[in-house]
């Protein structure tokens, strides 16, 4: 009798299952999240770029994928400009960063160090906006590990800023840190 329940409980979980057990085709476990590949990230490379807002009171990071290319960091900079900044950021509400028609004209990376030379257009920034514009250079171009300061030139040579800022000394991210609090949130 034992011998029949049993047989009678086998044959309903084997119905209730779907036969599964007597398919002939082998199964496979589904992939796990780390062995799926990344259709989105193949030849991609994750890049924060640093864009003001419509105000320019402050600079937004924002996360993208962008084409893997030698010479990322210089091409990582094109976005930047008016005129070639990605749809999705100024649907963010966000502003280019730099002047329509600025390009990089080089961009080298010794020791930490990475020198931008930029074409005469960079210039054509609203002086009241220059703050924003220098550290969000700096910003977007230290999110890269083998940068930690940026020397910017432009034609060449150490440019006289629209703002009057004095570019004497390569820039890092402490030097464009704002540390100032209003009465409000002063911890």
């Amino acid at each position: 009798m034992r011998k029949w329940i049993c047989l009678l409980l086998l044959s309903l979980l084997l119905t209730s299952s779907g036969c599964a057990l007597l398919d002939s085709e082998p199964r496979s476990m589904p992939p796990q999240n780390e062995d799926r590949p990344k259709a989105a990230a193949v030849n991609l490379r994750e890049t924060v770029f640093y864009l003001p807002d419509a105000n320019w009171q402050s600079l937004v990071p924002v996360r993208m994928g962008i084409p893997w290319e030698t010479g990322i960091a210089k091409a990582t900079l094109g976005y930047l400009v008016e005129g070639s900044v990605p749809e999705k950021m100024l649907d963010l509400g966000l502003e280019p960063l730099l002047p329509a028609g600025t390009t990089v004209l080089g961009l080298t990376i010794r020791q930490g160090l990475a020198l931008v030379d930029l074409s005469k257009e960079f210039l054509n920034y609203n002086p009241a906006h220059e703050q924003a514009v220098i550290y969000g250079l700096v910003y977007t171009l230290t999110e890269f590990p083998t940068i930690s300061q940026v020397e910017l030139l432009v034609e060449g040579k150490r440019p006289d800023l629209p703002g009057g800022k004095l570019l004497s000394e390569p820039l890092s991210r402490k030097d464009g840190l704002d540390l100032e609090f209003s009465a409000e949130v002063r911890p």
